[in-house]
């Protein structure tokens, strides 16, 4: 998965994380999600494509709206 699309990801769902009690990080080319309890969860590669495309849309909203 190239690197631009998985930090897409991460910054769509880093703008819910925190309110929602867990974190992101990219391990070798993976996108995680780790809840306050330690558990972690990799995500599959169509929800980080997911994930991608609502952030990226999210911005052109902006640019429009601006």
């Amino acid at each position: 998965m190239e690197l631009s699309t998985l930090r897409y990801a991460q910054k769509n769902l880093d703008l819910i994380a925190q309110e929602n009690g867990f974190i992101t990080s990219i391990v070798r080319g993976k996108l995680y999600i780790e809840m306050l309890s330690g558990r972690a969860f990799e995500l599959s590669e169509d929800e980080i494509n997911y994930q991608a495309i609502e952030y990226l849309m999210s911005q052109i909203e902006n640019i429009k709206n601006n």
